[in-house]
């Protein structure tokens, strides 16, 4: 029976999707973030981005599908340069974890939306959806759930694209998708929707989910049995009470799910979708006082735990598998950024999706660490992600497209053979550059030279397979350029 009931949401979801439920319904001029706002922000990591340009903030209300899958309306945030140069790009930026269904994008509250609208500071038209039960959506916020995270992303695209034709913007065919944490989760879920579903109307250029909990039903449930301390209690009911906003056959009350306990730390968030971390905060206190530890399994009744580990075949466990997203075939290249001292979202999610990804026929899908020698959390692993991540996408750029003071592969200079496994020349045309550079994936710089010049021939034989980076400096601009070593 469930698999019928999720074979008909399915279907219908489709089915909206193509009938085009995604309309425009209102758009709300927020205000401007100046140059000098972004300069300050971006210049701790990305000190080569020399911002020319503010960002003019909307809030887009849109049609779509909420999570009973009756007609909704959602809200997101739509950032646009305000100095346009051209055709732009269009990025999806899927946001984290929040504190609430206020704590939003659109919102303008907490530090995500800046990274949201940085990415307009550099040529981008950026968007960033609130998510399916926050912002303008109606109901609780089902929590990772692919399918809404994907839904909210793909309607608000159809809604943004009308308004940029309205005002007669222009935009290039390009698209690319990121985000980090729990946006790490909904980048990989809309990317495997436009694919899966929705090509060739719509194509994924690149996409760069950051640190994002990949396998739920696998990585994440085997952390909640674990006998090593978990302090984010609160993600485990986050989740729980997400299946069931999905899912509501699976129980009729979160008392027949948790353990007594913790009821009234859980039923305000449930009841008003905000203070998650005031849960979480609550949720430690008693697990610490009363059972030795911040250990989640012993937040759920022990009827849960044995259907969990014990009943594979129960809805339950059913249910919790749909919010897998590494079991697919990424058409797009696929970059997964992750840290190993990662405290919220281990790691092995990275690379268990790599890995399976991989060995589905993927073209071009790499897990890679950022961290340089020092472990680092989930806090601080965003900020290292970004600067490996934000010059890998515009790697990608049309080469007609000039980003402000970088050019990503311009005619101006040239690379070739590209592929190659053993030498490069690098020729450059009407231009002298002061410093060259090549950089793989990881930050690290492996060859550098400073001093002016015309030509190069680089031996590149050390350097193992894969993408890396040739970064030309010149007086006044920076250019990227991609590298294939084979």
């Amino acid at each position: 029976m469930h698999r019928i009931k999720f074979l008909l949401i399915h279907i219908l979801m489709i089915y909206t999707l193509t009938l085009g439920a995604q309309d425009l319904v209102d758009v709300t001029y927020q205000g401007n973030l100046n140059r000098g706002t972004f300069a300050a922000i971006l210049s701790t990591f990305l000190p080569d981005l020399e911002i020319t340009s503010g960002v003019d903030l909307y809030r887009i209300t849109y049609t779509t599908i909420g999570s009973d899958n009756l007609p909704d309306t959602a809200s997101g945030l739509l950032d646009l340069p305000d100095t346009i140069i051209g055709p732009m790009p269009i990025i999806n930026y899927q946001h984290g974890t929040t504190d609430g269904r206020n704590s939003i994008p659109s919102n303008l509250t907490g530090q995500e939306y800046l990274l949201a609208s940085a990415f307009s500071t550099v040529g981008f038209i950026s968007f960033a959806p609130d998510y399916i039960g926050m912002g303008s959506s109606r109901g609780f916020h089902p929590y990772v759930h692919p399918e809404t995270e994907a839904r909210a992303m793909v309607d608000m695209l159809s809604a943004i694209k009308t308004y940029l034709d309205e005002q007669e913007i222009e935009y290039t065919k390009q698209l690319f998708i990121t985000g980090y944490s729990q946006g790490g989760h909904g980048a990989a879920s809309a990317q495997r929707m436009i694919e899966e579903q929705l090509a060739p109307e719509i194509t994924v250029t690149a996409s760069l989910p950051m640190s994002g909990p990949y396998d739920i039903s696998g990585i994440m449930i085997k952390l909640l049995f674990s006998d090593q301390e978990y302090f984010f209690p609160s993600y485990f009911v986050y989740s729980t009470l997400s299946l069931w906003t999905i899912n509501p056959e699976l129980f009729d009350d979160i008392t027949e799910v948790f353990n007594p306990d913790f009821i009234d730390a859980i039923r305000p968030f449930y009841e008003t979708g905000e203070g998650l971390g005031v849960m979480n905060r609550q949720l430690l206190e008693i697990l610490e006082r009363d059972y030795g530890g911040s250990f989640p399994r012993f937040m759920y009744q022990d009827s849960i735990l044995n259907i969990i580990q014990n009943d594979l075949d129960h809805p339950f466990n059913e249910a919790i598998s749909e919010y897998d997203v590494y079991d697919w075939t990424p058409k797009a290249p696929t970059l997964m950024l992750y840290c190993e001292g990662d405290d919220q979202v281990p790691f092995i999610n990275s690379l268990r999706a790599d890995s399976v990804m991989n060995a589905n026929g993927a073209a071009d899908v790499n897990a890679v660490s950022v961290e340089m020698g020092i472990p680092l959390d989930h806090g601080e692993c965003i900020v290292p992600a970004l600067k490996i991540g934000v010059p890998w996408l515009l790697s990608f750029l049309d080469n007609t497209v000039s980003v402000y003071d970088i050019s990503v592969n311009s005619e101006e200079i040239t690379v070739y053979p590209n592929p190659s496994n053993d030498r490069i020349n690098i020729r450059l045309s009407d231009i002298e550059v002061d410093r060259l550079q090549i950089i793989d994936l990881t930050g690290r710089i492996l060859w550098s030279k400073s001093q002016p010049y015309r030509y190069e021939a680089l031996d590149i034989s050390q350097y193992s397979s894969g993408i890396y980076f040739l970064r030309s400096v010149t007086e006044d601009k920076t250019y990227m350029n991609k590298i294939i070593i084979e």
